[in-house]
């Protein structure tokens, strides 16, 4: 399994995104790319 980084994600989305980066996510099989989340909750005031 591969988690992508964010800068992969914003990269492929782009107008012209990098050969280099497009190339490489194509090689790989979906199923073994991942990404990870983080949710940050700000504590409720009293």
């Amino acid at each position: 399994m591969i988690i992508l980084d964010t800068n992969v994600i914003s990269e492929v989305m782009r107008e012209m995104p990098d050969p280099d980066v497009s190339s490489g996510l194509a090689r790989r099989k979906p199923l073994h790319l991942a990404l990870t989340t983080i949710t940050c909750e700000k504590p409720a005031r009293p």
